[in-house]
């Protein structure tokens, strides 16, 4: 298509007078060009008047267009959209999330995509199951006798009674009202690959559940500690309360001393490390012989050796984007992401090859199809094909 006609069907769209068939024509042009023809459309555009203020038309007043809708998009924090500086090496995943046209700012010009939401298609040739789909809410519930209870698609209301308290699940969230229980049990609850739960233990503290996650509680808090214990990655807003300290201990391996405050862990077994952030109040981390009293905004980094590495300014929108249902690969390693990405769609990955190291920025929403997911990953050169439920990275 040529390059002219692209910037007559950009200029239409901005201008919100684009046909239903000049939009597909657009989008079918976003999903397939390569990156380098993309830029140097893209560039054109941004030279506008100056370059095409000869062809009649393309009015003298696109560019201005063009850099209005990109402020307001910039100040418009209900779309979720990030504006971004492109900076090479980096390569950049793009924030899908509502809004019908994403544009980030370059050096080499301005990036655009487009996603119709109203559309649920596949985009290019990738073929994927039907049976593989985004995550949703879900969980498996152990009760202390070992009888499991399946949470995704039980109805509301009572289902058990523990030594006096009882097991609540309302709106997909798992409560307990332990009033007058004397004696504790012990419950679990465990999100598989491609599950997200939201737990409230017996004395009000807020748990949120990652794919692949676990934690394990009393029915009811009766000693002068709570205590509980988790693997995978967590949230937590944990109840006050001065007399009865709040107690986290992760994979056995270090344990996270807490009053009253929000916190996340990330601790899976392939990621090799225990990172624990706070967003407010205080935590005392501990690891073997070692301790650090964290503050709001600082992250530790526990590795296998338990040493205890703080950060000091750490990414809190990035930390918590999973619990916001997004996806942000921000500064991850093509193998961080792709197994965050088998997390979720309930996929084993494999690597025939890792790709190029390179600076990843920005990401995606939790709810994009697979097949979306990879078209988008190809965008930065990371190519994928689906056997089963395998994710193979290929070269």
């Amino acid at each position: 298509m040529e390059r002219t006609r692209i910037v007559i069907l950009l200029e239409q769209h901005l201008n919100g007078v684009i046909a239903q068939k000049e939009s597909d024509e657009l989008n079918l042009w976003l999903e397939r060009v390569d990156v380098e023809e993309f830029e140097e459309t893209i560039a054109a555009c941004r030279n506008i008047p100056e370059k095409y203020k000869n062809l009649g038309e393309i009015t003298v007043g696109f560019r201005d267009k063009l850099e209005k809708e990109l402020n307001a998009l910039d100040e418009d924090n209900t779309e979720k959209i990030e504006v971004l500086h492109h900076l090479k090496p980096r390569r950049y995943i793009y924030w899908l999330r509502y809004a019908a046209v994403f544009l980030l700012l370059g050096g080499a010009g301005l990036y655009l995509f487009t996603l119709n939401k109203n559309k649920d298609r596949q985009m290019g040739e990738t073929l994927v199951s039907p049976d593989i789909v985004p995550g949703k809410k879900g969980a498996i519930l152990t009760l202390a006798d070992g009888r499991q209870i399946q949470l995704d698609s039980l109805a509301k209301g009572r289902i058990a009674v523990q030594n006096g308290a009882e097991v609540i699940l309302n709106n997909d969230e798992l409560a307990y009202n332990a009033v007058g229980a004397s004696i504790s049990s012990k419950n679990t609850i465990i999100t598989p690959r491609g599950r997200v739960f939201t737990l409230v233990l017996p004395d009000g503290t807020h748990v949120w559940l990652n794919a692949e996650s676990s934690i394990t509680y009393p029915t009811a808090f009766v000693g002068s500690m709570r205590e509980v214990s988790v693997s995978g990655e967590l949230y937590f807003e944990v109840a006050k309360n001065a007399q009865k300290p709040f107690i986290v201990k992760v994979n056995d391996k270090s344990e996270i001393k807490v009053l009253g405050t929000d916190f996340n862990i990330n601790a899976y077994n392939d990621d090799g490390y225990v990172k624990t952030t706070l967003l407010s109040g205080a935590i005392q981390v501990n690891a073997n012989t070692a301790s650090y009293l964290l503050k709001p905004g600082q992250q530790a980094k526990i590795d296998h050796g338990t040493r205890i590495k703080v950060i000091e300014d750490a990414d809190i929108d990035q930390v918590i984007a999973w619990k916001n249902g997004l996806f942000n690969f921000s500064g991850h390693s093509v193998s961080a992401i792709m197994r965050e990405i088998g997390r979720w769609y309930d996929l084993e990955v494999e690597f025939e090859t890792i790709p190029e190291p390179g600076e990843i920025m920005g990401g995606l929403d939790r709810n994009l199809s697979l097949p979306q997911v990879i078209n988008i990953l190809k965008k930065i050169n990371i190519n994928c094909r689906v056997e089963g439920r395998k994710l193979i990275v290929t070269k």
